[in-house]
C-alpha cells in the first residue's frame, strides 16, 4: 500500500521520521536504527500493541520504536488529537502541549518541572533538548524519565534558579561544582555570578592562610622548627 507513516522514538514526541510505504521490516529497523543511533529491535502501535507485520501497516501510521523497553507512546498518542490515530509527522510536533510536565533523571535523582522552565535561557543546551525547534535524542530510563549523566547535588540549584531566578547553595555543596554544572549546561547568568563569587572566596581564603602563617611565626620560638602545611 502507497502512504507514508511517522515512526518516533519510543517515548519521545519530539524526534522522528517519515517513511514512505511500502517496505519490508528489515528496511523499517535498519532505518529506524541509523537515524536514532540505537539497535532498534521493535515496534509499537499507538495502542500499545506490537507490530506483528509490515503488511499491516496503513498510510498515516504512528509507530513507536524500541530497543527492549516496554511501550512509553501513551501519554504521546493522548496528547494528539486526531482522526482515526493517524496523521502526518508536522501535525504531530505541532499538536504536542509543549509547555508540558517533564521528568528528568540526573545521576539517579528524579527532576520535575515544566518544558517552559527548561527552555526559559536561550541557547542553553537544555534549551536545545527540549525546545520543539530542535530535534534532540537523549535516553529515557523505565519510568520515562529523560537520563542526563550529570551529578544531581550540584544540578538542584541550578533547576531553582531557571525557575525563579535566584541562586541559593546549600550547606555543603561546593559552588565550584555547581560552577562547573552551570558551564556545562551553557547558563550564563548563573556562570556570571558564581565567577565572581568563586573568585571572591578564593581570595579570602588565601587571606586567612596568610594571616594563620603570621600568626604562627608570632607564636612559635626562634628554636623550634617551623612546619606549615
Amino acid at each position: 500500500m502507497d502512504g507514508y507513516i511517522t515512526v518516533l522514538r519510543n517515548g519521545f514526541s519530539h524526534t522522528g521520521l517519515e517513511l514512505k510505504l511500502p517496505l519490508s521490516l528489515s528496511d523499517l529497523l535498519k532505518i529506524s536504527t541509523e537515524h536514532f543511533g540505537e539497535n532498534i529491535q521493535t515496534f509499537y502501535q499507538g495502542d500499545g500493541c506490537l507490530l506483528k507485520s509490515v503488511e499491516l501497516l496503513r498510510d498515516r501510521d504512528i509507530l513507536f520504536a524500541a530497543c527492549y523497553e516496554s511501550f512509553k507512546g501513551a501519554e504521546i498518542t493522548k496528547q494528539i488529537e486526531l482522526k482515526d490515530g493517524r496523521c502526518k509527522y508536522q501535525q504531530i510536533l505541532s499538536s504536542i502541549q509543549l509547555s508540558g510536565w517533564i521528568k528528568l533523571n540526573v545521576g539517579g535523582r528524579c527532576f520535575t518541572t515544566t518544558r517552559n522552565t527548561l527552555t526559559k535561557y536561550h541557547g542553553t543546551m537544555l534549551e536545545r533538548m527540549f525546545s520543539n525547534q530542535e530535534h534532540w535524542h537523549s535516553a529515557i530510563d523505565s519510568n520515562g524519565c529523560y537520563l542526563i549523566d550529570r551529578s544531581p547535588d550540584f544540578f538542584e540549584p541550578i533547576l531553582n534558579y531557571m525557575r525563579n531566578g535566584v541562586l541559593i547553595i546549600n550547606d555543603g555543596i561546593n559552588p565550584k561544582g555547581v560552577l562547573e554544572e552551570a558551564k556545562f549546561f551553557g547558563i550564563k547568568p548563573i556562570i556570571e555570578e558564581l565567577e565572581s563569587s568563586v573568585v571572591t572566596e578564593e581570595k579570602a581564603q588565601a587571606c586567612v592562610s596568610r594571616s594563620e602563617f603570621m600568626r604562627l611565626l608570632m607564636t612559635t620560638s626562634s628554636t623550634d622548627n617551623l612546619r606549615c602545611q
